[in-house]
């Protein structure tokens, strides 16, 4: 099925691929983004994947480029992401500075680091600032990294090994920035919430 826009006509994935790429004009992206808000389940879809795809892409490049380079891709898909969340399912009320979102209506999405998922509760685009929900797998280990803004750490459930300290659920983590954690690792698994900026920077 096609969509008829004030521009042209696109198939689904064609007019999601262009928005993502940033490629419609002012007019067509208008439409676009009203048609996101509408509800269209195959277009929220096709755009949320890309996002994933995209971003995970942008993350692998960050952690080897030059802080100069890595700062540009990670910028422009953290606001393009803060535009999409207003389609996502989950967000129960977005209006006059509330934000309410339901976590069963998001889906669980693969991080770069193998054995970890999140959920995205909120992304603060001009701080490049996320809270997600966090799974990790039994025996995931979470690179050693330092802290470009302040993280916190709730766990919600399961277990997990920071600098020496086993915390259990009802457990809290704060970092503050420029602080830097050795590896982190969960023997049992673990669920937590994590407030922490998109900037952090991977030590390998």
């Amino acid at each position: 099925m096609n969509i008829s826009g004030p521009g042209e006509e696109h198939e689904p994935s064609v007019w999601a691929t262009l928005y993502a790429l940033g490629e419609l004009g002012p007019k067509d992206r208008a439409f676009f983004e009203k048609h996101l808000d509408a509800g269209c389940p195959d277009c929220q879809s096709e755009l949320c994947a890309l996002r994933s795809v995209m971003f995970r892409l942008a993350v692998d490049v960050s952690w080897a480029a030059p802080p100069s380079v890595r700062e540009r891709p990670v910028d422009q898909l953290g606001q393009e992401q803060a535009t999409v969340e207003n389609s996502q399912h989950g967000v129960l009320l977005r209006k006059a500075g509330l934000l309410i979102t339901r976590s069963e209506g998001l889906s669980w999405e693969a991080a770069v680091i193998p054995g970890i998922l999140s959920k995205s509760l909120f992304v603060d685009a001009q701080r490049k600032y996320s809270i997600s929900l966090v799974r990790m797998e039994p025996k995931t280990v979470f690179p050693s990294h330092r802290h470009n803004d302040i993280e916190e750490v709730f766990v919600l459930e399961g277990d997990l090994l920071v600098e020496g300290v086993h915390m259990v659920r009802g457990d809290f983590c704060r970092s503050e920035p420029g602080s830097i954690h050795g590896a982190t690792t969960t023997e049992s698994g673990a669920l937590l919430l994590v407030s922490a900026s998109q900037q952090d920077e991977i030590l390998v």
